[in-house]
Protein backbone atom coordinates (compact mmCIF):
# COMPACT_ATOMS: atom_id res chain seq x y z
CA UNK A 1 0.00 0.00 0.00
CA UNK A 2 1.42 3.58 -0.94
CA UNK A 3 1.33 6.15 1.42
CA UNK A 4 1.95 9.94 0.78
CA UNK A 5 3.58 9.14 -2.01
CA UNK A 6 5.48 12.31 -3.40
CA UNK A 7 5.70 12.09 -7.24
CA UNK A 8 9.09 11.56 -8.80
CA UNK A 9 9.47 14.29 -11.68
CA UNK A 10 10.87 12.32 -14.34
CA UNK A 11 11.88 13.60 -17.96
CA UNK A 12 13.93 10.88 -20.11
CA UNK A 13 16.34 12.42 -22.93
CA UNK A 14 17.46 10.58 -25.95
CA UNK A 15 21.36 11.49 -26.99
CA UNK A 16 22.67 9.57 -29.49
CA UNK A 17 26.54 9.78 -30.80
CA UNK A 18 30.38 8.45 -30.28
CA UNK A 19 31.68 8.35 -27.15
CA UNK A 20 34.48 6.44 -24.77
CA UNK A 21 33.68 4.78 -21.98
CA UNK A 22 33.66 7.11 -18.57
CA UNK A 23 35.42 5.19 -15.71
CA UNK A 24 35.44 7.23 -13.01
CA UNK A 25 33.65 6.27 -9.93
CA UNK A 26 32.55 9.78 -8.91
CA UNK A 27 32.02 13.06 -11.37
CA UNK A 28 32.09 16.55 -10.62
CA UNK A 29 32.99 19.52 -13.12
CA UNK A 30 32.81 23.71 -13.12
CA UNK A 31 30.84 24.99 -15.61
CA UNK A 32 34.03 26.11 -17.95
CA UNK A 33 34.81 22.47 -18.05
CA UNK A 34 31.38 21.07 -19.28
CA UNK A 35 31.71 23.50 -21.97
CA UNK A 36 34.49 21.30 -23.17
CA UNK A 37 33.60 18.36 -22.97
CA UNK A 38 34.04 16.69 -26.28
CA UNK A 39 30.90 14.87 -27.95
CA UNK A 40 32.57 11.79 -26.75
CA UNK A 41 31.91 11.83 -23.32
CA UNK A 42 28.41 11.63 -21.44
CA UNK A 43 26.34 14.60 -20.44
CA UNK A 44 26.04 14.92 -16.67
CA UNK A 45 23.08 17.15 -16.26
CA UNK A 46 23.73 19.95 -13.46
CA UNK A 47 27.82 18.40 -12.53
CA UNK A 48 28.55 21.81 -13.01
CA UNK A 49 26.45 23.24 -9.56
CA UNK A 50 27.58 23.00 -6.57
CA UNK A 51 27.11 19.63 -4.77
CA UNK A 52 26.09 18.00 -7.45
CA UNK A 53 28.28 14.63 -8.44
CA UNK A 54 27.82 11.25 -9.76
CA UNK A 55 29.03 7.89 -8.95
CA UNK A 56 28.78 4.43 -11.34
CA UNK A 57 26.51 2.36 -9.11
CA UNK A 58 26.11 -0.72 -11.20
CA UNK A 59 26.98 -2.02 -15.18
CA UNK A 60 25.76 -5.07 -16.70
CA UNK A 61 26.95 -6.50 -20.00
CA UNK A 62 24.42 -7.78 -22.65
CA UNK A 63 24.22 -8.73 -26.30
CA UNK A 64 24.04 -5.22 -27.52
CA UNK A 65 27.06 -3.91 -25.08
CA UNK A 66 28.04 -2.15 -22.11
CA UNK A 67 25.18 -0.79 -19.92
CA UNK A 68 26.15 1.87 -16.75
CA UNK A 69 23.87 3.78 -14.35
CA UNK A 70 25.29 7.03 -12.42
CA UNK A 71 23.41 7.51 -9.78
CA UNK A 72 23.13 11.40 -8.88
CA UNK A 73 24.53 12.79 -5.54
CA UNK A 74 23.77 16.60 -4.19
CA UNK A 75 25.95 16.93 -1.10
CA UNK A 76 26.69 13.38 -0.51
CA UNK A 77 23.12 12.10 -0.36
CA UNK A 78 21.83 10.16 -3.36
CA UNK A 79 18.71 11.27 -4.92
CA UNK A 80 15.84 8.92 -4.81
CA UNK A 81 14.95 7.43 -8.69
CA UNK A 82 17.92 10.23 -10.35
CA UNK A 83 20.63 9.04 -12.28
CA UNK A 84 22.26 9.24 -15.84
CA UNK A 85 21.79 5.67 -18.11
CA UNK A 86 24.61 5.20 -20.65
CA UNK A 87 24.25 2.36 -22.91
CA UNK A 88 27.55 1.28 -25.08
CA UNK A 89 28.24 -1.16 -27.85
CA UNK A 90 30.86 -3.63 -27.63
CA UNK A 91 33.76 -0.81 -29.81
CA UNK A 92 32.74 1.71 -26.87
CA UNK A 93 30.35 3.56 -29.33
CA UNK A 94 27.17 5.14 -27.47
CA UNK A 95 24.40 3.70 -28.17
CA UNK A 96 22.05 6.23 -25.98
CA UNK A 97 21.61 7.80 -22.96
CA UNK A 98 18.78 8.75 -20.83
CA UNK A 99 18.76 10.74 -17.05
CA UNK A 100 16.05 11.78 -15.24
CA UNK A 101 18.24 13.90 -12.85
CA UNK A 102 17.19 16.96 -11.11
CA UNK A 103 17.90 20.30 -10.08
CA UNK A 104 19.71 20.96 -6.60
CA UNK A 105 16.17 22.59 -5.78
CA UNK A 106 15.55 22.42 -1.67
CA UNK A 107 12.19 22.30 0.22
CA UNK A 108 14.41 21.85 3.38
CA UNK A 109 18.20 22.32 4.11
CA UNK A 110 20.63 21.61 1.66
CA UNK A 111 23.31 20.46 3.83
CA UNK A 112 23.42 16.46 4.44
CA UNK A 113 26.36 14.48 6.19
CA UNK A 114 27.65 11.66 5.06
CA UNK A 115 25.65 9.26 5.65
CA UNK A 116 24.75 6.32 3.17
CA UNK A 117 20.81 6.43 4.74
CA UNK A 118 20.15 9.96 3.88
CA UNK A 119 18.07 10.38 0.55
CA UNK A 120 16.91 13.28 -1.14
CA UNK A 121 13.32 12.76 -2.20
CA UNK A 122 11.91 14.71 -5.18
CA UNK A 123 8.82 16.84 -4.62
CA UNK A 124 6.65 19.60 -6.04
CA UNK A 125 7.97 22.05 -3.77
CA UNK A 126 11.67 20.74 -4.02
CA UNK A 127 14.21 18.45 -2.70
CA UNK A 128 13.40 16.93 1.06
CA UNK A 129 16.34 15.48 2.61
CA UNK A 130 15.15 11.95 4.15
CA UNK A 131 15.94 9.04 6.19
CA UNK A 132 15.49 5.44 4.89
CA UNK A 133 14.52 2.64 6.87
CA UNK A 134 12.95 -0.63 6.13
CA UNK A 135 10.23 -2.21 7.21
CA UNK A 136 9.59 -5.62 6.81
CA UNK A 137 6.94 -8.71 8.49
CA UNK A 138 8.25 -12.07 8.81
CA UNK A 139 6.17 -13.69 5.83
CA UNK A 140 7.39 -10.56 3.55
CA UNK A 141 3.90 -9.38 3.10
CA UNK A 142 5.06 -6.21 4.22
CA UNK A 143 8.15 -5.49 3.15
CA UNK A 144 8.92 -1.31 2.18
CA UNK A 145 11.17 0.96 2.18
CA UNK A 146 10.36 4.18 4.14
CA UNK A 147 12.06 7.59 3.53
CA UNK A 148 11.40 10.21 6.73
CA UNK A 149 12.37 13.93 7.09
CA UNK A 150 14.17 15.24 10.30
CA UNK A 151 11.14 15.67 11.94
CA UNK A 152 9.86 11.83 11.86
CA UNK A 153 7.31 12.34 9.22
CA UNK A 154 7.11 9.74 6.32
CA UNK A 155 7.41 11.21 3.01
CA UNK A 156 7.70 8.58 0.85
CA UNK A 157 7.08 4.76 1.06
CA UNK A 158 8.18 1.75 -1.51
CA UNK A 159 7.32 -1.25 -1.83
CA UNK A 160 10.32 -3.81 -2.73
CA UNK A 161 7.49 -6.34 -3.62
CA UNK A 162 6.03 -6.44 -7.37
CA UNK A 163 3.07 -8.49 -6.95
CA UNK A 164 1.22 -10.91 -9.53
CA UNK A 165 -2.21 -9.68 -8.18
CA UNK A 166 27.79 -32.17 -6.31
CA UNK A 167 27.08 -33.18 -9.58
CA UNK A 168 23.45 -32.37 -10.70
CA UNK A 169 21.11 -35.15 -11.70
CA UNK A 170 18.34 -36.01 -13.81
CA UNK A 171 14.54 -35.90 -11.67
CA UNK A 172 11.34 -37.26 -12.69
CA UNK A 173 8.54 -34.77 -11.63
CA UNK A 174 5.23 -34.30 -11.95
CA UNK A 175 4.19 -31.09 -13.38
CA UNK A 176 0.81 -28.62 -15.08
CA UNK A 177 2.05 -28.28 -18.52
CA UNK A 178 1.23 -25.45 -18.81
CA UNK A 179 -1.59 -25.32 -16.80
CA UNK A 180 -4.78 -27.74 -16.27
CA UNK A 181 -7.09 -25.45 -18.20
CA UNK A 182 -4.87 -24.91 -21.49
CA UNK A 183 -3.63 -28.57 -21.47
CA UNK A 184 -7.60 -29.89 -21.58
CA UNK A 185 -8.42 -26.81 -23.84
CA UNK A 186 -11.38 -26.48 -21.26
CA UNK A 187 -12.85 -23.19 -19.16
CA UNK A 188 -12.57 -23.19 -15.45
CA UNK A 189 -15.55 -25.10 -13.69
CA UNK A 190 -17.25 -28.30 -13.72
CA UNK A 191 -14.08 -30.56 -12.20
CA UNK A 192 -11.36 -28.38 -13.42
CA UNK A 193 -12.05 -26.03 -10.15
CA UNK A 194 -9.68 -25.47 -7.13
CA UNK A 195 -12.10 -27.09 -4.41
CA UNK A 196 -9.52 -26.20 -1.62
CA UNK A 197 -6.61 -28.39 -3.50
CA UNK A 198 -8.65 -31.01 -3.97
CA UNK A 199 -7.35 -33.67 -6.54
CA UNK A 200 -9.92 -35.44 -8.95
CA UNK A 201 -9.03 -37.49 -11.91
CA UNK A 202 -9.87 -34.26 -14.29
CA UNK A 203 -7.25 -33.05 -13.19
CA UNK A 204 -4.88 -35.57 -12.68
CA UNK A 205 -5.50 -36.27 -16.31
CA UNK A 206 -3.63 -32.60 -16.66
CA UNK A 207 -0.58 -33.60 -14.62
CA UNK A 208 2.48 -34.73 -16.65
CA UNK A 209 5.93 -36.69 -16.32
CA UNK A 210 8.93 -34.42 -16.92
CA UNK A 211 12.18 -34.90 -16.37
CA UNK A 212 14.77 -31.99 -15.55
CA UNK A 213 17.72 -31.59 -13.98
CA UNK A 214 18.40 -30.81 -9.95
CA UNK A 215 21.14 -30.48 -7.69
CA UNK A 216 22.09 -33.82 -6.31
CA UNK A 217 24.13 -33.74 -2.40
CA UNK A 218 24.38 -36.39 0.33
CA UNK A 219 23.16 -39.31 -1.71
CA UNK A 220 19.51 -36.63 -1.87
CA UNK A 221 17.74 -34.97 -5.16
CA UNK A 222 17.02 -31.46 -4.12
CA UNK A 223 15.05 -28.89 -5.78
CA UNK A 224 18.15 -26.02 -6.64
CA UNK A 225 20.19 -24.94 -9.27
CA UNK A 226 22.10 -21.67 -10.00
CA UNK A 227 18.86 -19.54 -10.67
CA UNK A 228 16.35 -21.00 -8.46
CA UNK A 229 16.08 -22.91 -5.17
CA UNK A 230 13.02 -24.03 -3.57
CA UNK A 231 12.74 -23.11 0.07
CA UNK A 232 10.34 -23.07 3.48
CA UNK A 233 10.51 -19.59 4.86
CA UNK A 234 9.58 -19.14 8.34
CA UNK A 235 11.48 -18.12 11.70
CA UNK A 236 14.24 -19.90 9.72
CA UNK A 237 14.72 -21.13 6.15
CA UNK A 238 14.34 -24.91 5.24
CA UNK A 239 14.20 -26.76 2.66
CA UNK A 240 11.13 -27.50 0.33
CA UNK A 241 10.59 -31.40 -0.80
CA UNK A 242 13.25 -33.76 -1.91
CA UNK A 243 13.87 -36.74 -2.93
CA UNK A 244 15.94 -39.90 -2.14
CA UNK A 245 15.54 -41.69 -5.81
CA UNK A 246 15.44 -38.66 -8.27
CA UNK A 247 11.51 -39.06 -7.86
CA UNK A 248 8.90 -36.48 -6.97
CA UNK A 249 5.26 -37.54 -8.07
CA UNK A 250 3.16 -35.31 -6.11
CA UNK A 251 -0.36 -34.80 -6.80
CA UNK A 252 -1.98 -31.00 -6.55
CA UNK A 253 -3.56 -31.65 -2.82
CA UNK A 254 -0.26 -32.21 -2.14
CA UNK A 255 2.33 -29.63 -0.96
CA UNK A 256 5.59 -30.83 -2.78
CA UNK A 257 3.47 -30.31 -6.34
CA UNK A 258 3.57 -26.71 -6.07
CA UNK A 259 7.24 -26.59 -5.20
CA UNK A 260 8.19 -29.18 -8.23
CA UNK A 261 6.08 -27.14 -10.86
CA UNK A 262 8.17 -23.71 -9.74
CA UNK A 263 11.32 -25.48 -10.22
CA UNK A 264 10.66 -26.65 -13.31
CA UNK A 265 8.89 -24.11 -14.89
CA UNK A 266 11.78 -22.07 -13.98
CA UNK A 267 14.65 -24.18 -14.88
CA UNK A 268 12.88 -24.28 -18.61
CA UNK A 269 12.55 -20.93 -18.76
CA UNK A 270 16.46 -20.47 -18.16
CA UNK A 271 16.96 -23.32 -20.87
CA UNK A 272 15.46 -21.03 -23.52
CA UNK A 273 17.32 -18.00 -22.12
CA UNK A 274 20.68 -19.61 -22.67
CA UNK A 275 19.41 -21.05 -26.57
CA UNK A 276 18.80 -17.36 -27.43
CA UNK A 277 22.28 -16.07 -26.05
CA UNK A 278 20.76 -14.15 -22.35
CA UNK A 279 22.14 -16.87 -19.81
CA UNK A 280 23.54 -14.09 -18.23
CA UNK A 281 20.32 -12.16 -17.60
CA UNK A 282 20.02 -12.68 -13.71
CA UNK A 283 22.67 -15.09 -13.89
CA UNK A 284 22.30 -15.30 -9.74
CA UNK A 285 20.09 -17.76 -6.94
CA UNK A 286 16.71 -16.70 -6.35
CA UNK A 287 14.84 -18.32 -3.12
CA UNK A 288 11.41 -19.17 -3.70
CA UNK A 289 8.58 -20.88 -1.13
CA UNK A 290 5.36 -21.92 -3.22
CA UNK A 291 3.50 -21.99 0.20
CA UNK A 292 4.47 -17.78 1.17
CA UNK A 293 2.62 -15.05 2.08
CA UNK A 294 0.41 -16.77 5.18
CA UNK A 295 -2.35 -18.08 2.23
CA UNK A 296 -2.89 -14.70 0.77
CA UNK A 297 -4.42 -14.95 -2.62
CA UNK A 298 -1.20 -13.12 -4.50
CA UNK A 299 2.61 -13.52 -5.12
CA UNK A 300 5.36 -10.98 -5.34
CA UNK A 301 9.14 -10.66 -6.26
CA UNK A 302 11.08 -8.98 -2.93
CA UNK A 303 14.27 -7.39 -4.50
CA UNK A 304 15.65 -5.90 -1.60
CA UNK A 305 16.20 -9.23 0.28
CA UNK A 306 19.57 -11.24 -0.26
CA UNK A 307 18.93 -13.38 -1.91
CA UNK A 308 15.92 -11.89 -3.72
CA UNK A 309 13.03 -13.95 -2.88
CA UNK A 310 9.79 -15.18 -4.85
CA UNK A 311 6.68 -16.15 -2.89
CA UNK A 312 3.60 -17.32 -3.95
CA UNK A 313 0.06 -17.28 -2.31
CA UNK A 314 -2.23 -20.18 -2.11
CA UNK A 315 -5.43 -18.20 -1.79
CA UNK A 316 -7.89 -19.57 -4.29
CA UNK A 317 -6.05 -21.18 -6.79
CA UNK A 318 -2.55 -21.23 -5.97
CA UNK A 319 -0.87 -19.33 -7.59
CA UNK A 320 1.98 -21.74 -7.53
CA UNK A 321 0.01 -23.97 -9.92
CA UNK A 322 -0.27 -21.63 -12.99
CA UNK A 323 2.71 -21.20 -14.93
CA UNK A 324 2.21 -17.74 -16.08
CA UNK A 325 2.33 -16.71 -12.39
CA UNK A 326 5.25 -18.32 -12.01
CA UNK A 327 6.73 -17.16 -15.00
CA UNK A 328 5.37 -13.44 -14.92
CA UNK A 329 7.24 -13.47 -11.17
CA UNK A 330 10.23 -14.75 -12.20
CA UNK A 331 10.12 -11.69 -15.12
CA UNK A 332 10.52 -9.38 -12.44
CA UNK A 333 13.79 -10.75 -11.31
CA UNK A 334 15.24 -10.37 -14.61
CA UNK A 335 14.07 -6.54 -15.04
CA UNK A 336 15.41 -5.97 -11.48
CA UNK A 337 18.80 -7.50 -12.01
CA UNK A 338 19.19 -5.62 -15.55
CA UNK A 339 17.82 -2.44 -14.48
CA UNK A 340 18.16 -2.54 -10.58
CA UNK A 341 15.85 -0.53 -8.50
CA UNK A 342 14.69 1.44 -12.01
CA UNK A 343 10.99 0.61 -11.05
CA UNK A 344 9.69 3.97 -10.46
CA UNK A 345 7.11 5.73 -11.45
CA UNK A 346 3.44 4.85 -12.52
CA UNK A 347 3.64 4.45 -16.20
CA UNK A 348 7.39 2.70 -15.66
CA UNK A 349 5.49 0.54 -12.96
CA UNK A 350 2.95 -0.58 -15.56
CA UNK A 351 5.70 -1.44 -18.23
CA UNK A 352 7.20 -3.83 -15.52
CA UNK A 353 3.72 -5.31 -15.29
CA UNK A 354 3.14 -5.94 -19.38
CA UNK A 355 6.53 -7.15 -19.72
CA UNK A 356 6.17 -9.77 -16.96
CA UNK A 357 2.91 -10.80 -18.42
CA UNK A 358 4.58 -11.20 -22.51
CA UNK A 359 7.10 -13.12 -20.77
CA UNK A 360 4.48 -15.57 -19.29
CA UNK A 361 2.15 -15.67 -22.24
CA UNK A 362 5.21 -16.24 -24.57
CA UNK A 363 6.59 -19.22 -22.43
CA UNK A 364 2.65 -20.26 -22.30
CA UNK A 365 2.13 -20.25 -26.17
CA UNK A 366 4.84 -22.04 -26.74
CA UNK A 367 3.57 -25.16 -24.73
CA UNK A 368 0.03 -24.46 -26.44
CA UNK A 369 -1.73 -21.50 -28.44
CA UNK A 370 -5.26 -22.49 -26.93
CA UNK A 371 -6.57 -19.43 -25.46
CA UNK A 372 -3.03 -17.99 -25.97
CA UNK A 373 -3.92 -14.64 -24.78
CA UNK A 374 -5.61 -15.62 -21.55
CA UNK A 375 -2.83 -14.15 -18.91
CA UNK A 376 -3.32 -16.69 -15.89
CA UNK A 377 -5.70 -18.59 -16.64
CA UNK A 378 -6.30 -21.30 -13.67
CA UNK A 379 -5.54 -19.16 -11.56
CA UNK A 380 -7.54 -15.96 -12.86
CA UNK A 381 -10.69 -15.86 -15.27
CA UNK A 382 -12.87 -17.78 -12.18
CA UNK A 383 -14.68 -16.32 -9.46
CA UNK A 384 -10.96 -15.88 -7.76
CA UNK A 385 -9.68 -13.04 -10.00
CA UNK A 386 -10.25 -11.89 -13.52
CA UNK A 387 -7.18 -12.43 -14.90
CA UNK A 388 -5.75 -10.43 -17.96
CA UNK A 389 -5.17 -10.29 -21.54
CA UNK A 390 -2.44 -10.58 -23.89
CA UNK A 391 -4.23 -9.23 -27.21
CA UNK A 392 -6.15 -5.78 -26.21
CA UNK A 393 -6.71 -3.09 -28.33
CA UNK A 394 -6.16 -0.59 -26.26
CA UNK A 395 -4.24 2.37 -27.84
CA UNK A 396 -1.68 4.61 -25.14
CA UNK A 397 -3.06 8.06 -24.85
CA UNK A 398 -1.28 10.39 -22.01
CA UNK A 399 -1.85 10.85 -18.81
CA UNK A 400 -5.36 8.52 -19.05
CA UNK A 401 -5.96 7.54 -15.71
CA UNK A 402 -5.55 3.47 -15.80
CA UNK A 403 -5.05 0.89 -13.23
CA UNK A 404 -1.32 -0.24 -14.07
CA UNK A 405 -2.11 -3.62 -14.77
CA UNK A 406 -4.32 -1.89 -17.25
CA UNK A 407 -2.19 0.00 -18.64
CA UNK A 408 0.52 -2.90 -18.76
CA UNK A 409 -1.40 -4.71 -21.38
CA UNK A 410 -1.07 -2.06 -24.21
CA UNK A 411 2.92 -3.18 -23.58
CA UNK A 412 1.97 -7.25 -23.42
CA UNK A 413 -0.28 -7.29 -26.44
CA UNK A 414 1.95 -5.25 -28.80
CA UNK A 415 4.55 -7.29 -27.87
CA UNK A 416 2.67 -10.48 -28.41
CA UNK A 417 1.69 -8.82 -32.06
CA UNK A 418 5.47 -8.85 -32.55
CA UNK A 419 5.80 -12.66 -31.30
CA UNK A 420 3.44 -13.68 -34.24
CA UNK A 421 5.08 -12.15 -36.98
CA UNK A 422 8.26 -12.48 -36.33
CA UNK A 423 8.32 -15.74 -34.08
CA UNK A 424 9.21 -16.80 -30.35
CA UNK A 425 12.84 -16.63 -29.92
CA UNK A 426 13.57 -13.57 -32.00
CA UNK A 427 11.09 -11.64 -29.98
CA UNK A 428 11.94 -12.89 -26.81
CA UNK A 429 15.51 -12.17 -27.20
CA UNK A 430 14.51 -8.40 -28.28
CA UNK A 431 12.88 -8.05 -24.83
CA UNK A 432 14.90 -9.58 -22.96
CA UNK A 433 17.64 -7.26 -24.40
CA UNK A 434 15.20 -4.50 -24.03
CA UNK A 435 15.41 -4.95 -19.91
CA UNK A 436 18.40 -3.43 -19.69
CA UNK A 437 17.42 -0.33 -21.23
CA UNK A 438 14.91 0.27 -18.41
CA UNK A 439 14.98 3.39 -16.40
CA UNK A 440 13.36 4.84 -14.21
CA UNK A 441 10.61 7.60 -14.37
CA UNK A 442 10.05 5.52 -18.35
CA UNK A 443 7.04 6.28 -20.11
CA UNK A 444 5.33 3.29 -22.29
CA UNK A 445 6.15 5.70 -25.47
CA UNK A 446 10.20 6.05 -24.42
CA UNK A 447 10.05 1.95 -24.56
CA UNK A 448 8.39 1.90 -27.60
CA UNK A 449 11.54 3.64 -28.84
CA UNK A 450 13.81 2.23 -27.05
CA UNK A 451 12.44 -1.15 -28.65
CA UNK A 452 13.15 0.08 -31.85
CA UNK A 453 16.67 1.00 -30.93
CA UNK A 454 17.53 -2.43 -29.31
CA UNK A 455 15.98 -3.98 -32.69
CA UNK A 456 18.24 -2.20 -35.01
CA UNK A 457 20.95 -3.16 -32.48
CA UNK A 458 20.60 -6.52 -32.37
CA UNK A 459 18.88 -7.18 -36.06
CA UNK A 460 19.86 -4.26 -38.21
CA UNK A 461 16.84 -2.97 -38.67
CA UNK A 462 15.47 -6.18 -40.45
CA UNK A 463 12.45 -6.47 -38.14
CA UNK A 464 11.97 -2.82 -37.77
CA UNK A 465 8.48 -2.93 -39.79
CA UNK A 466 7.19 -5.38 -37.67
CA UNK A 467 8.09 -4.52 -34.59
CA UNK A 468 6.94 -0.76 -35.81
CA UNK A 469 3.88 -1.53 -36.73
CA UNK A 470 2.75 -3.24 -33.47
CA UNK A 471 4.14 -0.61 -31.32
CA UNK A 472 2.16 2.19 -33.78
CA UNK A 473 -1.01 -0.19 -33.35
CA UNK A 474 -0.65 0.33 -29.56
CA UNK A 475 0.40 4.59 -29.64
CA UNK A 476 3.72 3.46 -28.63
CA UNK A 477 5.54 4.95 -31.10
CA UNK A 478 4.20 7.61 -33.68
CA UNK A 479 4.87 6.75 -36.88
CA UNK A 480 7.06 3.82 -38.94
CA UNK A 481 9.36 4.67 -41.45
CA UNK A 482 9.78 1.57 -43.65
CA UNK A 483 12.68 1.41 -46.26
CA UNK A 484 12.18 0.10 -50.07
CA UNK A 485 14.23 -3.17 -49.33
CA UNK A 486 12.00 -4.25 -46.80
CA UNK A 487 8.63 -2.63 -48.34
CA UNK A 488 9.29 -5.26 -51.84
CA UNK A 489 8.96 -8.10 -49.64
CA UNK A 490 5.51 -7.34 -48.16
CA UNK A 491 4.00 -6.86 -52.08
CA UNK A 492 1.23 -9.70 -52.68
CA UNK A 493 3.66 -11.56 -55.42
CA UNK A 494 6.10 -12.65 -53.33
CA UNK A 495 7.06 -13.62 -49.53
CA UNK A 496 9.96 -15.43 -48.24
CA UNK A 497 8.72 -18.28 -45.90
CA UNK A 498 10.79 -19.35 -42.23
CA UNK A 499 13.30 -16.74 -41.67
CA UNK A 500 12.88 -17.27 -38.06
CA UNK A 501 13.58 -21.26 -38.66
CA UNK A 502 16.73 -19.74 -40.59
CA UNK A 503 18.01 -17.66 -38.22
CA UNK A 504 17.72 -20.19 -35.35
CA UNK A 505 19.36 -22.61 -37.61
CA UNK A 506 16.38 -24.93 -37.43
CA UNK A 507 14.80 -24.78 -40.85
CA UNK A 508 15.29 -23.90 -44.15
CA UNK A 509 14.01 -20.65 -46.22
CA UNK A 510 11.54 -20.85 -48.73
CA UNK A 511 9.60 -18.67 -50.27
CA UNK A 512 5.62 -17.88 -51.50
CA UNK A 513 5.23 -16.12 -55.02
CA UNK A 514 2.26 -15.87 -57.16
CA UNK A 515 4.60 -16.21 -60.14
CA UNK A 516 7.27 -18.70 -60.71
CA UNK A 517 10.39 -17.84 -59.10
CA UNK A 518 13.37 -18.99 -61.76
CA UNK A 519 16.21 -18.03 -59.66
CA UNK A 520 17.49 -16.88 -55.96
CA UNK A 521 21.10 -15.75 -55.31
CA UNK A 522 22.00 -15.02 -52.04
CA UNK A 523 25.27 -12.78 -50.96
CA UNK A 524 27.23 -12.35 -47.82
CA UNK A 525 27.83 -8.68 -46.22
CA UNK A 526 30.66 -8.29 -48.52
CA UNK A 527 28.85 -8.82 -51.41
CA UNK A 528 30.13 -12.26 -52.33
CA UNK A 529 27.93 -14.50 -54.17
CA UNK A 530 27.49 -17.47 -51.76
CA UNK A 531 24.68 -19.33 -53.35
CA UNK A 532 22.48 -19.27 -56.43
CA UNK A 533 19.33 -21.51 -56.70
CA UNK A 534 17.36 -22.51 -59.44
CA UNK A 535 13.49 -23.21 -59.10
CA UNK A 536 13.53 -24.83 -62.67
CA UNK A 537 13.42 -28.66 -60.56
CA UNK A 538 10.79 -27.51 -58.43
CA UNK A 539 10.38 -25.54 -54.56
CA UNK A 540 13.76 -23.52 -53.35
CA UNK A 541 14.63 -24.45 -50.06
CA UNK A 542 18.12 -22.58 -48.73
CA UNK A 543 19.11 -24.69 -45.88
CA UNK A 544 21.08 -22.55 -42.00
CA UNK A 545 23.67 -25.55 -42.04
CA UNK A 546 25.71 -23.74 -45.41
CA UNK A 547 25.80 -20.83 -44.05
CA UNK A 548 28.18 -18.60 -41.03
CA UNK A 549 26.85 -16.25 -38.71
CA UNK A 550 25.87 -13.19 -40.07
CA UNK A 551 23.32 -11.02 -42.43
CA UNK A 552 22.64 -12.03 -45.84
CA UNK A 553 20.89 -10.08 -49.15
CA UNK A 554 18.14 -12.50 -51.37
CA UNK A 555 17.99 -11.57 -54.87
CA UNK A 556 14.86 -13.52 -56.09
CA UNK A 557 14.16 -13.26 -59.98
CA UNK A 558 10.18 -14.50 -60.67
CA UNK A 559 8.69 -14.40 -63.70
CA UNK A 560 7.34 -10.58 -62.94
CA UNK A 561 9.97 -8.81 -61.29
CA UNK A 562 13.18 -8.78 -59.24
CA UNK A 563 13.43 -8.55 -55.26
CA UNK A 564 15.56 -8.32 -52.42
CA UNK A 565 15.33 -8.65 -49.27
CA UNK A 566 17.75 -9.51 -45.95
CA UNK A 567 17.69 -12.62 -43.59
CA UNK A 568 20.13 -13.11 -40.48
CA UNK A 569 21.73 -16.56 -39.33
CA UNK A 570 22.06 -15.95 -36.12
CA UNK A 571 22.58 -19.46 -34.05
Amino acid sequence: MEKNIISILCAVILHFGLLAQFTNSTFKITESELNQVPDTSPIFPYAYQDGVSYRLSYERFSLTGHHEFYQQYINHAAVLGSGLKVHYRHNGEMILQTDNCVAPVFKTGGKAKVNSTLIWVNSDEGLILTELSESQSEDLTENDELYTDENGELIFERSMNSFFHGPDSMARLHVFFPDPITSSQSNYGGALVDNNDQNNPSLQNEIFVKSIETKFENDTFWLENDYIKMVQLGSTVEPSVHSRNGTFFYNRSEKGFEDVNVYFHITRLRAHMDTIGHSKLCDRQIWSDAHGLAGNDNSLYASNTNPPRILFGTGGVDDAEDVTVVVHEYGHALTDYAAPKSNIGIERSSLDEGLCDYVAVSYKTEISTYNWQNVFPWDGHNEFYNGRFANSNRVYVKDEFLEKYTRGEIVSSALMEIYFDIGKNLTDQLVFESFYFLDNGMTLPQYGNILLTVEEELYNGMYKEEVCNALKSHGLVNSCYVGLAELETKVDDFKVINSEGFSNNSGALTFNSNSKIEVVKMYDANGKNVGTYSGIDGPIEIHPQHFNLGFYVLEVFTAKATYRTKVLKRF
